[in-house]
């Protein structure tokens, strides 16, 4: 391919030089592509007036004729002559023209020109494709080959023109083999070309120069060749230098003598040059002795510099290492102190905003509070006028205990918070609305069993005066989670509620077994609360709570002590009562906060060795003779603490062994709860309940006073009615007189006094009380229901149970089982089993209003139920009872008869309805 130089800028020739160098470029191509030597020989001597000459010998050699071009000479004055000494280069091509690729390097060569004008030797014609260059070692080496290949050959007798060709040429046109003989015999006839001192110093020079600490390499002549000969890397090459200077200096050498060929081969690898290492940069060093060798072989760096000032460099070479280190050392500091600093101001904001935000929350709830409690003074205030009016009841059943006691449920906990479906009776009053809140979705057989029992009660269309409420994400809690707790956390099911009383002119709530989350849902709402306040509920409805309300009401308790909270004084103190009162040989220690019987634990003193028949004997001769009796009683009270420090576990008897399982876990929550010792009397004739309504305004009710039917464990199972174990003055007194002391604690709402009635040894009837609810419980909403199906109600100052309007006497008893549970229950489908009580003869009759009803908390599937007997007499309400339950367990497999656990009370059961039996035999009331 033709190529043009830009020769013409590079060595300040003008515009006619090469104009003229345009005119042999195409006299060369007439040259070259010319079928005829001889024609292109005239050619070129019309053009340059070349005298002609008498043409050379052809050679003897047996070579083919170098063809009619022999010589070509330009005849110019002998200055002219003397240029001609440099060396044009061009190439005689057989291929056609063709591009470069992109990839392809050309290699670039120092131009040589004439001065004087028609300079066509300028022009350089590629003869086959510049190679591929992959790299600037690569194109060194091309380089140097090609220095070794080019000849100078000179055309004619004359030296005015010379040709550069290139041996390893292959010409394969038509007139290639002629130019080349052309070309040797030239080469032959001439006398070799006068080279200058800087071709031979690039030729023979070993390119060592001298590098000098802080000044960089030396310029001379052999430096000046070295930078002719790499000039095209000559940027690595000086970055090279550089580091070999910096080196010197920082090992103490002032001189170096460096080669530069090693230079050359670390600077083709341009991208390599930031990673040279001091072993390759040494190895560059010519003059290797002494210190230098030793440290090249040794590669240890010299962490000072020798020399004069070598031992102040070093001294401030340990200055500038120990400053950094100590820098360093206290930037981390600095660092982890900004750090830590950073986390402290974090903390202290956000526990800013915390108490902040705390404070806000407290100062919302104090005015929630303050609010609530004004609107809690106006219900009760306003109690007359409201219970006149319309008004709508929120019930909430919550049972609202300690964790772990709702844990000690498990799985039937919040079945039991839905025992009372019956507070719809409510709507017996034409004036009020409920709105019951269940702790899941109540099935639709429940509700419709509740709907046709309400209208057995006499109200029309009940469905559209209640509403069914529950909270959305009630799968989401766990298990033992209050239903007070689930709707307080239940955002969109308050919302709802609010919708719901929206507008109503009087609403307040009822709630279950109340407790702080009770509280909080009532001033969530702003609804006034049936019920006790808070704090006085929490110290009232306690164990111990209840002998203070019952010494305030001047009603007898039990021998005992309460208020006792750690084991050392349990024993003194139970140990200095058993001294004091020993005609009971049985005591009882309760748990403050149990219930039905869960926390009680029985002491049977015939197990005890140092309390013996015989030793009570001598007990109470020393005690009616009065000789030496305190030193007696204090020797045996001292005996017995022993005894029962050492062994009480053994003698202890604990009631629910499934919530408490042993003695040290019964003391544990003993401990942590409080708890009172009791008496137990042997002659037990009954065992009474008052349910009570206290009015806000502090008017006392006795809505029943109910017989509870108690397994011989001391563990309530349901109750009778009406009660014949004590006259009903007596209960009527008491029950009031604890209802005026309630109602001063402003406590309201529905409370039911347990009473336990004996005779002692004067065959004298005694009546003690024995605990208080604080709560609506199942046995007084099911009077309610009883009352609501009879149409009758008790007369609170007779206790007689007459018709609610002409009240005439009334003949109606009832037997309430409380909820039964087994697990085949679940197994049992709704329709079924009612199918079944029908072919029974199990069922309601409306006519006479007696029959048996069942208690249901949602279908059978939750593995609960219950039942209520109504008869016109108590001997009917028995037999219904107990045929009832032989109708239940019959259906039972033979593997259902168990002890009384969370898991089954049938035996129970079994063993109550016997016993009412027997005495109904003997036609003895119970």
């Amino acid at each position: 391919m033709l190529r043009e130089e830009p020769t013409t800028k590079k060595h300040g020739l003008g515009s006619k030089t090469y104009k003229e160098l345009i005119q042999n470029e195409r006299l060369l191509q007439v040259i070259m592509n010319s079928n005829r030597q001889e024609e292109a020989r005239r050619t070129v001597i019309e053009k340059f007036n070349i005298p002609k000459q008498r043409p050379a010998s052809r050679r003897s050699s047996g070579r083919k004729s170098a063809g009619l071009l022999k010589s070509i000479s330009i005849e110019k004055s002998p200055k002219d002559a003397k240029q001609m000494d440099q060396l044009l280069d061009f190439s005689v091509t057989s291929k056609p023209a063709q591009k470069h690729l992109h990839f392809e390097k050309n290699i670039r060569r120092p131009l040589q020109t004439l001065e004087f004008s028609n300079d066509f030797t300028a022009l350089k014609l590629d003869v086959t494709n510049p190679p591929y260059v992959n790299s600037s070692k690569d194109r060194l080496d091309m380089v140097r080959k090609a220095q070794s290949v080019v000849n100078v050959i000179a055309i004619g007798a004359q030296n005015d023109v010379t040709i550069f060709a290139n041996k390893e040429s292959n010409l394969k046109r038509i007139d290639q083999t002629e130019v080349a003989a052309m070309l040797a015999n030239a080469k032959k006839e001439e006398s070799p070309q006068k080279r200058t001192f800087e071709a031979l110093m690039d030729e023979f020079s070993t390119h060592t120069i001298v590098v000098r600490d802080k000044l960089g390499p030396v310029y001379s002549p052999e430096f000046e060749s070295f930078q002719r000969t790499y000039y095209y890397i000559w940027g690595p090459i000086l970055t090279v230098i550089q580091k070999i200077t910096k080196m010197l200096g920082e090992y103490g050498f002032s001189l170096g003598y460096v080669d530069g060929r090693k230079v050359a081969d670390l600077a083709q690898d341009e991208q390599g040059i930031p990673y040279i290492t001091v072993q390759q940069l040494f190895a560059c060093l010519i003059d290797l002795t002494g210190d230098t060798k030793k440290l090249r072989q040794s590669n240890i760096k010299v962490n000072f510099k020798q020399g004069k000032f070598g031992k102040e460099l070093a001294a401030m070479a340990i200055q500038k290492t120990w400053r950094r280190y100590v820098a360093q050392k206290r930037y981390k500091y600095l660092k982890e102190q900004n750090k830590s600093a950073i986390i402290i101001q974090k903390a202290w904001r956000l526990s800013r905003k915390l108490f902040a935000t705390r404070r806000e929350i407290k100062r919302r709830q104090l005015t929630a509070e303050q609010q609530w409690r004004k609107k809690q003074d106006r219900f009760r205030e306003n109690w007359s006028v409201i219970k006149t009016k319309k008004r709508t009841i929120i019930h909430v059943p919550s049972l609202t205990y300690e964790v772990h006691q709702r844990k000690s449920i498990q799985e039937r906990f919040q079945f039991i918070q839905n025992a009372q479906l019956f507070r719809l009776c409510a709507l017996m009053d034409d004036l009020v609305d409920v709105i019951y809140v269940s702790p899941f979705p109540v099935s639709d057989d429940a509700i419709q069993y509740v709907a046709k029992i309400l209208l057995t009660c006499g109200i029309n269309n009940p469905e559209k005066r209640f509403r069914f409420v529950y909270p959305e994400s009630f799968d989401r809690y766990t298990e033992h989670t209050s239903l007070s707790r689930s709707l307080l956390n239940s955002e969109r099911t308050l919302k709802h509620i609010r919708t719901l009383i929206m507008g109503k002119e009087e609403v307040y709530m009822v709630q279950g077994v109340q407790n702080k989350d009770d509280y909080r849902l009532a001033v969530a709402l702003q609804v006034p609360v049936m019920g006790a306040d808070p704090s006085t509920n929490i110290i009232y409805s306690t164990k111990s709570g209840c002998r203070r309300i019952f010494a305030a009401a001047d009603l007898n308790t039990p021998p005992g002590v309460y208020d006792v909270h750690s084991e050392r004084e349990l024993l003194l103190q139970l140990s200095k009562t058993i001294i004091r009162y020993p005609e009971y040989q049985q005591w009882l220690i309760k748990i403050d906060n149990e219930f039905e019987g869960r926390g009680t634990a029985v002491l049977d003193l015939s197990k005890v060795t140092c309390l013996s028949e015989q030793g009570r004997t001598q007990i109470m001769e020393q005690l009616a003779s009065q000789n030496n009796m305190d030193e007696f009683l204090a020797i045996l009270q001292d005996k017995l603490y022993f005894e029962l420090r050492e062994g009480i576990g053994s003698k202890i008897k604990l009631i629910c062994n499934y919530v408490y399982k042993d003695w040290m876990d019964f003391m544990h929550a003993f401990k942590r709860m409080g708890g009172v010792i009791e008496a137990v009397p042997q002659n037990v004739v009954g065992s009474p309940v008052a349910n009570l309504f206290i009015e806000p305004d502090g008017t006392v009710n006795i809505l029943s006073i109910q017989e509870q039917l108690i397994s011989p464990q001391f563990c309530t199972l349901g109750s009778a009615f009406p009660q014949g174990s004590v006259p009903h003055e007596p209960l009527r007194d008491a029950s009031m007189s604890i209802g005026r002391i309630l109602s001063q604690k402003q406590i309201c709402g529905y409370v039911s006094v347990q009473y336990i009635a004996y005779i002692n040894n004067q065959n004298a009837l005694k009546l003690w009380g024995i605990d208080i609810n604080l709560n609506l419980t199942n046995s007084s909403l099911f009077h309610q229901v009883f009352d609501h199906i009879s149409g009758g109600v008790m007369d609170q100052h007779t206790g007689q149970y007459v018709s609610r309007n002409g009240g005439s006497l009334l003949k109606k008893s009832y037997v309430y089982s409380g909820l039964m549970r087994h697990e085949q229950f679940k197994t049992w489908r709704h329709s079924a089993f009612f199918s079944l009580c029908r072919q029974k003869g199990i069922s309601f009759d409306m006519s006479t209003k007696t029959g048996c009803l069942f208690h249901l908390v949602d279908s059978l599937s939750r593995g609960l139920i219950g039942i209520i007997c109504l008869g016109k007499t108590p001997t009917e309400a028995i037999v219904l009872f107990a045929d009832v339950i032989n109708f239940i367990t019959g259906e039972l497999n033979d593997d259902f008869i168990k002890p009384v656990n969370h898991q089954s009370n049938m035996h129970a059961l079994i063993d109550l309805s016997q016993e009412l039996v027997s005495k109904c035999m003997r036609h003895t009331k119970y």
